[in-house]
């Protein structure tokens, strides 16, 4: 059986890092050959297995990364003798053989678009996607939640062709909260509104009029510009400068370096298909607190302090009660690093990768391996 791997939308974030993690798992199937399609800028950032077969395209236009992957992909395909097309985004090349879809974005982000080009973006985009799984045997999907939105209502039909195979991680070993920065709060995510940042650099002016030593930094780029400078211009109305931080991009390892420094990991993301920082905090055993959402009751259980961020009232003054409690409560902090820690181990590329191999098969019940 030969796959082949359509990674040419994979560009950074969690498609990269869920690239890498079910790479040299699939290669363990025996009689599956691999090749991967990935934008030649990729090398390097994209690990690649020995065994897996790379093809890199020039870096490309958005417009032209798509006439390149809906016109002439599905003949390499061809070309090459490829039983399926596994494609590590949310739509497939509508004249692919065989093809699996990977179902990647939550679409209630479009809720949160400003501009009519945005808007139209995410309206595509659904429309694709949704198109996408009707012309799919087998789909794939980082979450559980997220089916109902793709796969509900008069296409409530579509939800059985779909798999969840949620990213993973790697568990770290434990790390004491003495040997962390208590100071040091941690929000892992590149800028865009939805992410909420606003609401927690609110809740970091109120609490330092009792923590004066805490820290925030926010390691993420700046993607939304506008959305930045707003929060710059927060930073700077609430005299935080010295306290908030905007790192901008800082690569996977020195982010899990940072992880196990921090004494808390925070979300306030209120839109997310699955969010990979929040299962590496868990996974770094850091006490973590997130938005009281869907995505992030499926993620992280049990192990991690919710706050309802979207249900009006004070919010911020309600986020920095709970950041207040945890940076006081030594005990409840250790608490949750243990349920946290525990909790993540369910989440590991082995078994993610067998749901995805097991979707292939499916996709070519009669051929097999």
């Amino acid at each position: 059986m030969h796959v082949l791997i359509n990674a040419i939308h994979t560009t950074s974030g969690g498609g990269v890092v869920y690239l890498n993690g079910i790479l040299p798992h699939l290669l363990v199937e025996e009689g599956l050959k691999v090749s991967l399609f990935i934008q030649e800028q990729m090398e390097g950032t994209v690990r690649i297995p020995e065994g897996v077969t790379l093809y890199t395209v020039p870096k490309m236009s958005f417009l032209k990364s798509h006439i390149y992957e809906q016109f002439k992909l599905p003949f390499l395909a061809r070309k090459l003798k490829a039983d399926v097309m596994f494609c590590n985004a949310n739509y497939v090349p509508f004249l692919a053989k065989n093809p699996i879809v990977t179902i990647h974005n939550d679409p209630r982000v479009w809720r949160y678009t400003k501009t009519l080009g945005e808007k139209l973006y995410w309206w595509v985009l659904i429309v694709a996607t949704r198109f996408s799984i009707v012309r799919c045997k087998r789909v794939i999907s980082v979450s559980n939640h997220i089916i109902p939105l793709y796969a509900g209502g008069i296409w409530k039909w579509l939800a059985k062709k779909i798999t969840v195979a949620s990213p993973a991680v790697e568990i770290h070993e434990e790390i004491s909260l003495k040997s962390r920065n208590t100071n040091l709060l941690l929000a892992v995510g590149d800028i865009y509104i939805q992410k909420n940042y606003g609401i927690l650099i609110e809740a970091i002016a109120l609490l330092k009029k009792r923590e004066p030593d805490v820290k925030l930094k926010i390691v993420g780029r700046p993607i939304d510009h506008e959305e930045y400078e707003r929060l710059l211009d927060l930073v700077k109305l609430l005299d935080l400068e010295h306290i908030v931080e905007f790192t901008g991009h800082v690569p996977h390892k020195e982010v899990l370096t940072q992880l196990k420094q921090a004494g808390i990991f925070v979300s306030t993301s209120l839109v997310e298909a699955f969010n990979i920082p929040v299962v590496e905090a868990l996974a770094c055993s850091t006490p973590t607190i997130l938005a009281d959402t869907s995505y992030a009751e499926e993620v992280a259980g049990r192990g991690a302090l919710f706050v309802s961020l979207d249900k009006g009232g004070d919010v911020p003054a309600a986020l920095a009660i709970a950041i207040y409690g945890l940076l006081n409560n030594p005990k409840l902090a250790q608490v949750l690093s243990k349920k946290g820690y525990a909790h993540v181990k369910q989440y590991n590329w082995y078994t993610t990768s067998q749901n995805i191999i097991k979707a292939i098969k499916e996709t070519l019940p009669k051929q097999g391996f």
